[in-house]
């Protein structure tokens, strides 16, 4: 099956399951592109759109299914919008709350907490959990080892029970 195909049946059955949200996409990103959010998958809070990036789903498929990494990373978006930051307001609240108080590293420390904590909300609602997971662990297989980033990556695949 194409991965277009894949990723548009996984962006309905995500829909489905979080009851039809007022939310479109997927815009489907053809080139790899290495920047942060672009590169992987994300959801415009502004316009309320979801893009996938398709060469990042073909690349983790070797550690899974692709229907299995796209339904994990729609997921994961759809948990944006459904659990947190759940709006562009509070979403640009905590990031300027966030620049005040830690300023140089703001921007990576409000990432880190915004997506650790939607991952959190996602798996505690069952939604796509191990979908989410698999993807989280094929991203993190294919993803460049730094030491600070490994004892992280440790500790909260423990917590979520992936390792």
């Amino acid at each position: 099956m194409k991965l277009e195909t894949i990723i548009n049946q996984a962006f309905e059955t995500v829909r489905r399951s979080y009851c039809f949200p007022p939310l479109s996409g997927p815009t489907i990103i053809a080139e790899p592109f290495e920047g942060s959010g672009e590169g992987t998958a994300f959801i415009n809070l502004l316009n309320r759109n979801i893009s996938i990036n398709a060469p990042f789903v073909a690349k983790l498929s070797p550690d899974s299914s692709p229907e299995v990494i796209a339904t994990g990373l729609l997921s994961h978006e759809f948990g944006h919008y459904y659990f947190f930051p759940r709006n562009l307001s509070l979403q640009l609240y905590l990031s300027y709350q966030t620049t005040k108080t830690f300023t140089n590293d703001a921007g990576m420390i409000y990432i880190l907490y915004s997506e650790l904590l939607n991952n959190l909300l996602v798996t505690q609602h069952d939604l796509h959990r191990q979908e989410l997971a698999a993807t989280l662990q094929a991203t993190w297989n294919t993803a460049p080892q730094q030491p600070a980033n490994t004892a992280l990556f440790r500790r909260y695949a423990d917590s979520m029970e992936l390792i």
